[in-house]
Protein backbone atom coordinates (compact mmCIF):
# COMPACT_ATOMS: atom_id res chain seq x y z
CA UNK A 1 0.00 0.00 0.00
CA UNK A 2 1.45 3.36 -0.98
CA UNK A 3 1.44 6.40 1.26
CA UNK A 4 -0.32 9.44 -0.26
CA UNK A 5 2.01 12.32 -1.03
CA UNK A 6 1.03 15.37 1.03
CA UNK A 7 -0.15 18.36 -0.96
CA UNK A 8 1.60 21.68 -0.58
CA UNK A 9 -0.12 24.40 1.38
CA UNK A 10 0.55 27.00 -1.32
CA UNK A 11 -1.72 30.03 -1.22
CA UNK A 12 -3.56 30.31 -4.53
CA UNK A 13 -4.40 33.66 -6.13
CA UNK A 14 -8.13 33.69 -5.31
CA UNK A 15 -7.44 32.66 -1.69
CA UNK A 16 -5.01 35.55 -1.41
CA UNK A 17 -7.42 38.04 -3.00
CA UNK A 18 -10.33 36.95 -0.80
CA UNK A 19 -8.27 37.47 2.37
CA UNK A 20 -7.13 40.90 1.18
CA UNK A 21 -10.69 41.94 0.30
CA UNK A 22 -11.95 40.89 3.74
CA UNK A 23 -9.28 42.72 5.70
CA UNK A 24 -8.83 45.84 3.60
CA UNK A 25 -12.50 46.64 3.00
CA UNK A 26 -13.16 46.24 6.74
CA UNK A 27 -10.50 48.90 7.34
CA UNK A 28 -11.85 51.31 4.71
CA UNK A 29 -15.63 51.02 4.55
CA UNK A 30 -18.41 51.82 6.96
CA UNK A 31 -20.67 49.91 7.04
CA UNK A 32 -18.37 46.92 6.67
CA UNK A 33 -19.30 44.90 3.58
CA UNK A 34 -20.08 41.22 3.51
CA UNK A 35 -17.27 39.51 1.58
CA UNK A 36 -18.29 36.04 0.45
CA UNK A 37 -16.90 33.36 -1.87
CA UNK A 38 -18.70 30.99 -4.18
CA UNK A 39 -20.77 30.35 -7.26
CA UNK A 40 -24.17 30.37 -5.55
CA UNK A 41 -23.45 33.42 -3.41
CA UNK A 42 -24.02 36.20 -5.94
CA UNK A 43 -27.84 36.32 -5.96
CA UNK A 44 -28.36 35.91 -2.20
CA UNK A 45 -29.68 38.97 -0.38
CA UNK A 46 -28.56 37.34 2.87
CA UNK A 47 -25.03 38.30 1.78
CA UNK A 48 -25.62 41.95 2.57
CA UNK A 49 -23.19 43.60 4.93
CA UNK A 50 -24.04 45.23 8.23
CA UNK A 51 -26.75 47.85 7.94
CA UNK A 52 -28.09 46.15 4.76
CA UNK A 53 -25.36 47.61 2.59
CA UNK A 54 -22.33 46.63 0.55
CA UNK A 55 -21.70 43.09 -0.61
CA UNK A 56 -18.65 41.73 -2.42
CA UNK A 57 -18.87 38.26 -3.92
CA UNK A 58 -15.79 36.57 -5.37
CA UNK A 59 -16.85 33.79 -7.71
CA UNK A 60 -14.38 31.48 -9.50
CA UNK A 61 -14.64 31.48 -13.30
CA UNK A 62 -16.41 33.83 -15.64
CA UNK A 63 -20.23 34.00 -15.92
CA UNK A 64 -20.11 31.35 -18.67
CA UNK A 65 -18.21 28.91 -16.44
CA UNK A 66 -14.79 29.18 -18.08
CA UNK A 67 -11.84 28.58 -15.75
CA UNK A 68 -8.81 29.92 -17.63
CA UNK A 69 -5.76 28.81 -19.58
CA UNK A 70 -2.39 27.35 -18.61
CA UNK A 71 0.95 28.98 -19.35
CA UNK A 72 4.49 28.08 -18.40
CA UNK A 73 5.57 28.32 -14.77
CA UNK A 74 6.70 31.74 -13.58
CA UNK A 75 9.01 32.83 -10.78
CA UNK A 76 10.92 29.54 -10.46
CA UNK A 77 12.62 28.64 -7.21
CA UNK A 78 9.66 29.25 -4.95
CA UNK A 79 8.67 26.66 -2.41
CA UNK A 80 6.61 24.94 -3.66
CA UNK A 81 7.92 25.26 -7.16
CA UNK A 82 5.56 26.58 -9.84
CA UNK A 83 4.97 23.91 -12.50
CA UNK A 84 2.66 26.13 -14.52
CA UNK A 85 0.70 29.35 -14.31
CA UNK A 86 -3.07 29.34 -14.67
CA UNK A 87 -4.48 32.55 -16.07
CA UNK A 88 -7.46 32.03 -13.80
CA UNK A 89 -10.77 33.72 -14.52
CA UNK A 90 -12.95 35.04 -11.71
CA UNK A 91 -15.89 37.37 -11.27
CA UNK A 92 -16.48 40.01 -8.64
CA UNK A 93 -20.04 41.06 -7.89
CA UNK A 94 -20.15 44.45 -6.19
CA UNK A 95 -23.49 45.47 -4.72
CA UNK A 96 -24.16 48.59 -2.68
CA UNK A 97 -27.19 50.36 -1.26
CA UNK A 98 -27.58 53.92 -0.05
CA UNK A 99 -30.21 53.83 2.69
CA UNK A 100 -30.57 57.61 2.72
CA UNK A 101 -32.37 57.65 -0.62
CA UNK A 102 -33.75 54.24 -1.58
CA UNK A 103 -35.53 55.48 -4.74
CA UNK A 104 -32.77 57.81 -6.00
CA UNK A 105 -31.03 55.94 -8.84
CA UNK A 106 -28.13 58.39 -8.84
CA UNK A 107 -27.36 57.76 -5.17
CA UNK A 108 -27.59 53.99 -5.66
CA UNK A 109 -25.23 54.21 -8.66
CA UNK A 110 -22.83 56.35 -6.64
CA UNK A 111 -22.82 53.91 -3.70
CA UNK A 112 -21.88 51.02 -5.99
CA UNK A 113 -19.35 53.10 -7.90
CA UNK A 114 -17.63 54.07 -4.62
CA UNK A 115 -17.51 50.41 -3.57
CA UNK A 116 -15.88 49.69 -6.93
CA UNK A 117 -13.36 52.48 -6.28
CA UNK A 118 -12.28 50.76 -3.04
CA UNK A 119 -12.26 47.17 -4.31
CA UNK A 120 -10.46 47.54 -7.66
CA UNK A 121 -7.35 49.20 -6.20
CA UNK A 122 -7.11 46.30 -3.72
CA UNK A 123 -7.04 43.89 -6.69
CA UNK A 124 -4.47 45.97 -8.55
CA UNK A 125 -2.17 46.29 -5.52
CA UNK A 126 -2.56 42.61 -4.59
CA UNK A 127 -1.30 41.33 -7.94
CA UNK A 128 1.02 44.10 -9.18
CA UNK A 129 0.62 43.66 -12.92
CA UNK A 130 -0.48 40.01 -12.85
CA UNK A 131 -4.16 40.99 -12.90
CA UNK A 132 -6.28 42.15 -15.84
CA UNK A 133 -9.88 43.28 -16.00
CA UNK A 134 -11.65 41.59 -18.92
CA UNK A 135 -15.12 43.13 -18.67
CA UNK A 136 -17.27 45.21 -16.42
CA UNK A 137 -21.03 45.62 -16.58
CA UNK A 138 -23.97 46.82 -14.55
CA UNK A 139 -26.41 44.18 -13.43
CA UNK A 140 -29.83 45.73 -13.76
CA UNK A 141 -32.79 43.83 -12.58
CA UNK A 142 -35.85 44.70 -14.60
CA UNK A 143 -37.83 45.52 -11.52
CA UNK A 144 -39.94 48.61 -11.14
CA UNK A 145 -38.38 49.36 -7.75
CA UNK A 146 -34.67 48.51 -7.80
CA UNK A 147 -32.87 47.99 -4.51
CA UNK A 148 -29.31 49.31 -4.61
CA UNK A 149 -26.99 48.91 -7.59
CA UNK A 150 -24.76 46.01 -8.67
CA UNK A 151 -21.73 45.73 -10.91
CA UNK A 152 -20.08 42.62 -12.31
CA UNK A 153 -16.31 42.64 -12.93
CA UNK A 154 -14.72 39.72 -14.78
CA UNK A 155 -10.95 39.47 -14.47
CA UNK A 156 -8.00 37.17 -15.03
CA UNK A 157 -5.18 36.68 -12.57
CA UNK A 158 -1.95 34.72 -12.90
CA UNK A 159 -2.16 31.92 -10.35
CA UNK A 160 0.56 29.39 -9.58
CA UNK A 161 -0.01 25.69 -10.23
CA UNK A 162 2.21 24.33 -7.45
CA UNK A 163 4.42 21.28 -7.73
CA UNK A 164 2.81 19.19 -5.03
CA UNK A 165 5.52 16.56 -5.10
CA UNK A 166 6.93 16.94 -1.62
CA UNK A 167 10.12 14.86 -1.16
CA UNK A 168 9.17 11.72 0.74
CA UNK A 169 11.36 9.02 2.23
CA UNK A 170 10.59 5.85 4.18
CA UNK A 171 10.78 7.71 7.51
CA UNK A 172 8.47 10.55 6.44
CA UNK A 173 8.61 13.88 4.63
CA UNK A 174 12.10 15.16 3.83
CA UNK A 175 12.51 18.57 5.46
CA UNK A 176 16.16 19.19 4.67
CA UNK A 177 19.06 17.60 2.84
CA UNK A 178 22.57 17.44 4.32
CA UNK A 179 25.00 18.32 1.53
CA UNK A 180 28.15 17.38 3.46
CA UNK A 181 30.27 14.23 3.21
CA UNK A 182 31.47 12.89 6.55
CA UNK A 183 30.78 16.29 8.14
CA UNK A 184 32.83 18.17 5.53
CA UNK A 185 31.14 20.74 3.26
CA UNK A 186 31.24 19.84 -0.40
Amino acid sequence: MSVPVPQSDATLALDYLFDRLESETADRLDPVPAVVFGWREAPKQVNQGTGRANRIVLSPGDPGGKVGDLEGGKLPGRNPNSLATMVELATLYLWAYDATAATDARKQWRACRRLHDVVLPICIRAFRGRWKQLSKSWIRSELERPFGAEMQVVFAVESMVPDDLVPYAAGGVVTGIDLSINGQDC
